[in-house]
């Protein structure tokens, strides 16, 4: 699968729900090619906007753990907020910091169909909030300092440059 990068449209484009069974058939393949995707490109988080197609899924993975999120959604957050470096498969290079929810409480079905719901904080927190913004249509670099984001664009330029 390749990744999107900016200027895509399917980026800005709002996701479609899933069917219920969505799972029993290649949505199955296509999570796990999802989560191969992201693996290869060392990602914490990917969403299927960001490979082209605009359905409500993502996944997302560390070291321990592994998630596959059909149809999310949040249903409450912290009051608090967190600021932190974020980055993104679709805008290489480029890390800015990020102002999310502390902590949300979050639904979504998993790979066997069953839903899911659970408090998220810390980087699943955030993470979460990142690839469901995906499936809204929103990227995290509406959400940056205007000028810290133009920092990291000339930044993440010169050092592709170098690589070249």
């Amino acid at each position: 699968m390749k990744i999107l990068t900016e200027g895509a449209p399917e980026l800005t484009r709002e996701s479609e729900h899933l069917p219920s069974d969505y799972f029993t058939g290649v949505g199955a393949y296509y999570a796990n090619a999802l989560l191969d995707t992201m693996r290869k490109n060392n990602g914490m988080g990917l969403a299927a906007p960001q490979v082209g197609n605009n359905v409500r899924l993502f996944v997302m993975r560390d070291k321990r753990d592994e998630f596959i999120c059909m149809n999310p959604f949040i249903t409450a957050h912290a009051k608090s907020f967190d600021t932190d470096i974020e980055g993104c498969l679709s805008f290489p290079g480029i890390y800015v910091p990020i102002k999310r929810y502390s902590a949300v409480v979050v639904g979504y079905y998993d790979i066997h169909g069953k839903l899911v719901e659970e408090t998220l904080e810390g980087k699943w927190g955030r993470c979460f909030q990142h690839e469901l913004d995906h499936l809204n249509g929103n990227l995290f670099t509406l959400l940056a300092n205007k000028i810290k984001l133009t920092k990291a664009r000339v930044k993440a330029k010169k050092i592709l440059k170098r690589r070249r």
